[in-house]
């Protein structure tokens, strides 16, 4: 059949009306019903472009003329108009959604069908086609409707039609369509090209929309994963067109085992600049609950994976999963990136900008640009309907028009593939480009996001419970225990290796470190994996230990039992040692700070300089009473010296005074002895049912009623020691129903230390029943109360102590609490998740659904000037190693000191030229978010130092005097310090 006209039956009567969102059924047979027409063998034949008309005002003589009416108009077009339709002659084609089907159904009607033309060109028109829709909807959104007799009266817009020839665009599409059916491909190129042309014109004519300066970007972003790695991808390499690809270290590594034709794909697409590598990371794991070394190794390993199989490395950092911190900024900066996505596709919460492109600032100040445009799904046809008009919108903002465009490998609609092919004759649309082009070539105006921590919310708890993660508390619990064991066995090698001159042996931990960090995903059901690779921690801290006591001098001639305790952190500990070996109790004096023997075992308490270590021998007689603290703060009163550290419900030291509820086994008071008495904080355990949210207040739930939780009761309170060096109190009990229905049992063991200001707090539970599925508001948890409504909360952010509102908090380290000058610390001990409630209350979770762990350690830290380095203390293991022979001078020594408090060095090691060190390596963080001037002084004169980037590069000299390094660090930087030794 010959057709003279072509027709396509949309349910609206303007284009504004098309353009609306639609379901997504709907969005694909529009676009299909609209673009079927321009197949060239249908334009060659009707000599002439299509038109659309109203399902409410159909063609009244429809005689010769292919109708598309796809499924939506057809509901409502009159119910007698398709039959007289077809009565007189005319083609209808009803009923399909998909494009291919109305394609080929037209073909089937059609006199000759396709002819001899290239499916390849037939797709070019048919894009061409698309690219008309969308300049016929971004002109009437202009206020010029092409398709109507409708003007607005605007003196632009009739300069504007006298700019755009819609007859010579009609004229050169129907000559590419008569070409292409000759067989005359390369003549029809040329007059496609031409009509893009045209249409390229108008839109850069068009007023008030977008840039003339430069054409719109299109920003590809194609997703990989482990499921996508074999022809699809190969397909989207091969298309030549500017794309980004989002590829973690892991995934790459394992597309270099599996699919090499992929991977030599990938590198001809590299050589030819048409992909950029997004990533960075080996593997996207939670990094707002890692260490700042632990994201560090992340880096490091998937750098190095992207570097073995590619020759070389992501120059733009980005992530699928949620990830995104305020401490990244200067990570990446540091590691060399040119810049970042500043959005992921997962869940979760992240500041977002009205602009396309961003200064991503940091804690620190560290500035990155970072493409910022949340991205379109690549694959929804809704996303097509008006896309020139949503780009063109992005110019109001900024002097550029942005698209973001994400999808997985061979999963588009065909109107994506339609972008692809028009940018291929001219960018009427936009142009594709790498993130790195766009960024470099980009004249769009930035903004710049300095949000907190508070503003990045992660789904990690809800995500890990909903798909059945094991164990996801204890998991994280564990993952910072290791961490501390594995850094600190690094520092002991450092320290062994510098102070004995000799050959390095720091990958003692560097095989550990992937161990660490991979321990992470698993839960319970390693548990014995975990089990052996803390105790391979532990002997490999045991063999550093005895390697670094054995380069410290000793007395000549000299033999005494003792203890060598080795602190290798930058800041001192006070350890409590079990000396019960030693013939006579330790005399407090120098680093001893208490010392004293209770059934039999006799306890040290000793204080190790950072960096350093102290000795321990048997005193020369019993020693006495441990003496009292010997500084106090003239606003507190003063402990009896003589009173047992652990009575009836009561347990002292000389910092705090902690007092016991006898019904409940609660911590009802911690006290800290100053004048102006009152509990400072509060304790009890509880199970907490899920209720209905209730109204905000303040930012937060309203006050949690105590319905919503169990009940506390002690069934027993006994003290197990009552000092002189450690106090005890064991409190057995149930948690209940209000209905007096068990719930768990418990047993909650409250230590005091002499000397230190830290309660320590050990949980056994045994539950009886389970949490329900919403993790954040069903659980077993310790709740804490504070009096002060006004005091200030702060939380842990990578190791930097920042101020929180949030109600939902993650915090591996800590969560500090300060009213005025009086602050208490909740030293989490990896426990990540804590819900506060109203302006007195936090619960940090324990038992969520699918945790099997139960037993827990917390401590509570009075007066804690600074929380990090105690954070990080109460998660250290204790270095001691039995000796025969005292240090020849004083009972202690230290390598490194650094003398300013808020700033703790996270790594250590030697550098070395072959097998001769020549100097050290350390990276230093201030934690408190302030400015500051810190000297490093080395136990070896130093010649020169240097502060350089994470790569050893971009070195900035330092001040190097004798023992000491002079440097100034900001608020919250984190630096690589690099000292040479004299020859």
């Amino acid at each position: 059949m010959k057709f003279e006209k072509l027709v396509v039956v949309l349910p609206c009567r303007s284009l504004e009306g098309y353009s609306l969102d639609r379901e997504v059924e709907h969005a694909e047979e529009l676009l299909s019903a609209w673009s079927a027409l321009y197949h060239p063998a249908l334009l060659a034949d009707a000599g002439t472009f299509p038109r659309w008309v109203s399902a409410d005002e159909p063609p009244k003589d429809p005689t010769a003329s292919l109708i598309v009416l796809p499924p939506s108009s057809q509901q409502v077009v009159a119910s007698d108009w398709l039959a007289q339709a077809t009565n007189s002659g005319a083609c209808v084609i009803g009923g399909l959604q998909r494009r291919d089907e109305m394609v080929e159904a037209a073909l089937e009607r059609l006199d000759g069908g396709s002819g001899s033309v290239d499916p390849q060109l037939a797709g070019d028109f048919l894009a061409l086609g698309f690219c008309h829709l969308q300049m016929e909807v971004l002109i009437r959104d202009a206020g010029y409707d092409m398709g109507t007799d409708v003007q607005y009266y605007d003196e632009q817009y009739y300069d504007y039609m006298g700019q755009f020839d819609r007859e010579l665009l009609e004229r050169e599409t129907i000559a590419a369509a008569v070409a292409a059916v000759k067989g005359e491909e390369q003549a029809a190129r040329d007059h496609l090209g031409k009509a893009f042309t045209q249409l390229t014109d108008a839109r850069r004519g068009l007023p008030y929309t977008y840039s003339a300066d430069e054409n719109p970007h299109l920003v590809d972003l194609t997703l990989i994963a482990p499921t996508t790695l074999g022809q699809p991808l190969r397909d989207e390499l091969a298309r030549n067109i500017p794309t980004n690809l989002l590829i973690s270290g892991q995934v790459l590594e394992q597309l270099a085992r599996q699919e090499p034709a992929t991977l030599a794909a990938l590198k001809e697409a590299l050589s030819k600049n048409t992909v950029v590598i997004v990533g960075g990371e080996f593997d996207e794991r939670a990094l707002p609950l890692l260490t700042p070394e632990g994201i560090l190794g992340q880096f490091r390993r998937g750098l190095d994976a992207y570097e073995r199989h590619l020759d070389e490395r992501p120059a733009i950092f980005g992530r699928r999963r949620f990830g995104l911190s305020p401490a990244l900024p200067q990570i990446l900066r540091k590691l060399g990136f040119a810049g970042a996505i500043h959005f992921t596709l997962d869940e979760g919460r992240f500041p977002t900008s009205r602009k396309s492109k961003i200064w991503w600032v940091g804690i620190d100040g560290t500035e990155v640009e970072a493409v910022a445009q949340l991205p379109v799904d690549a694959a929804r046809a809704t996303n097509f309907l008006n896309f020139a008009s949503k780009v063109s919108n992005t110019s109001y903002q900024e002097h550029n028009a942005t698209a973001v465009l994400a999808h997985w490998p061979g999963q588009t609609c065909p109107w994506y593939r339609d972008l692809q092919r028009m940018a291929a004759y001219s960018p009427v649309l936009g142009e594709f480009r790498t993130i790195t082009e766009y960024l470099e070539r980009s004249q769009s105006i930035s903004e710049w996001i300095r949000s907190g921590p508070d503003d990045y919310r992660s789904p990690y708890l809800r995500q890990d419970v909903n798909r059945g993660q094991p164990d996801p508390i204890s998991r994280w619990v564990r993952y910072h225990g290791c961490r501390a064991a594995v850094d600190a066995l690094g520092s002991l090698c450092a320290m062994a290796d510098l102070a004995g001159g000799g050959e390095t042996h720091g990958p003692w931990s560097e095989d550990l470190l992937r161990e660490v960090e991979d321990a992470e995903e698993s839960g319970a059901a390693e548990s014995a994996r975990h089990a052996e690779l803390e105790n391979r921690l532990r002997r490999r801290a045991e063999e550093a230990t005895a390697r670094f006591a054995g380069v410290v001098p000793r007395k000549e001639a000299v033999t005494e039992d003792g203890y060598l305790i080795v602190n290798p952190w930058s800041f001192s500990r006070r350890v409590l040692v079990d000396a019960s070996e030693l013939r006579r109790t330790p005399v407090v004096e120098g680093p001893v700070r208490a010392a004293g023997e209770s059934a039999g075992q006799k306890q040290v308490v000793v204080e190790v300089p950072a960096m350093g270590f102290a000795w321990v021998g048997p005193g020369a007689a019993e020693s006495a009473v441990p003496e009292g603290p010997k500084r106090r703060n003239r606003w507190r009163k003063k402990a009896p010296e003589e009173t047992p550290m652990a009575e009836e419900n009561v347990l002292r030291n000389e910092h705090f005074e902690v007092t016991i509820d006898p019904t409940t086994g609660a911590i009802q008071a911690i006290d800290d002895y100053y004048v102006s008495r009152g509990a400072r904080l509060a304790q009890q355990l509880a199970f907490r049912w899920p209720r209905p949210k209730r109204p905000r207040q303040d930012g937060f739930e309203g006050e949690d009623p105590e319905k919503d939780y169990s009940i506390m009761a002690a069934d027993k309170i006994s003290v197990t020691s009552s000092g002189p060096v450690v106090g005890q109190i064991v409190c057995r009990g149930r948690l209940v129903s209000r209905d007096g229905e068990r719930l768990a049992r418990f047993v909650e063991t409250i230590e005091a230390r002499r000397g230190s200001p830290i309660l320590e707090i050990k949980i056994d539970l045994d539950v009886e029943r389970e949490p329900d599925a919403d993790p954040w508001n069903s659980y077993y948890a310790v709740r804490f109360a504070w009096g002060d409504a006004a005091a200030d909360v702060y939380r842990g952010v990578c190791l930097a102590n920042r101020p929180t509102e949030r109600p939902q908090l993650e915090s591996p380290h800590f969560v500090d609490i300060r009213s005025g000058e009086r602050r208490v610390t909740i030293l989490t001990g990896g426990l990540p998740y804590h819900r506060r409630f109203g302006l007195r209350k936090l619960d940090t979770l324990l038992v969520v659904r699918g945790e099997t762990a139960r037993s827990f350690r917390l401590g509570i830290g009075v007066n804690l000037t600074h929380p990090v380095p105690a954070a990080l203390d109460f998660l250290a293991p204790d270095h001691v190693h039995q000796e025969k022979a005292p240090p020849p001078a004083g009972g202690s020594g230290w390598l490194f000191h650094v003398d300013a408090k808020n700033v703790i060095a996270t790594h250590w090691s030697p550098l070395r030229s072959g097998d001769r060190i020549t100097g050290f390596r350390v990276r230093l963080l201030e934690t408190e978010g302030r400015t500051c001037r810190a000297n490093l002084r080395s136990f070896r004169p130093v010649k020169s130092a240097r502060k350089t980037d994470f790569q050893g590069e971009q070195p900035t000299e330092l001040s190097a005097q004798g023992d000491k390094i002079t440097m100034d660090l900001k608020a919250h930087e984190w630096a690589q310090v690099e000292a040479q030794f004299p020859a």
